[in-house]
């Protein structure tokens, strides 16, 4: 893939968020495919030194993105079962 930058990506005509939401989403996809191939390379043999530093910080951030999710998940779980055991006008009370 040639090496691009989002310079020579936009024009001066496009639109800011536009440009922004591509960039985004392929700096996304990149970073989702850089995640996989350190993944198979430390399960097979181990990381390119050049990546060691990205990866590991990588790492760290995906644990804390995973852990966010995970608490998210259980506090939406305890919420939905809390409102289940509630009466219509216990909920219209509280205004959910």
């Amino acid at each position: 893939m040639p090496c691009a930058t989002e310079q020579n990506e936009c024009r001066s005509s496009d639109d800011p968020v536009k440009v922004s939401s591509r960039f985004i989403r392929r700096r996304a996809a990149e970073t989702r495919l850089a995640c996989d191939r350190c993944r198979q390379l430390e399960t097979n043999g181990g990381v390119p030194e050049w990546a060691t530093e990205w990866w590991e910080l990588h790492k760290v951030i995906d644990d804390e993105r995973i852990a966010t999710e995970a608490e998210a998940a259980r506090t939406a779980k305890v919420r939905k079962s809390a409102l289940a055991k509630l009466t219509a006008e216990e909920r219209e009370e509280l205004g959910v």
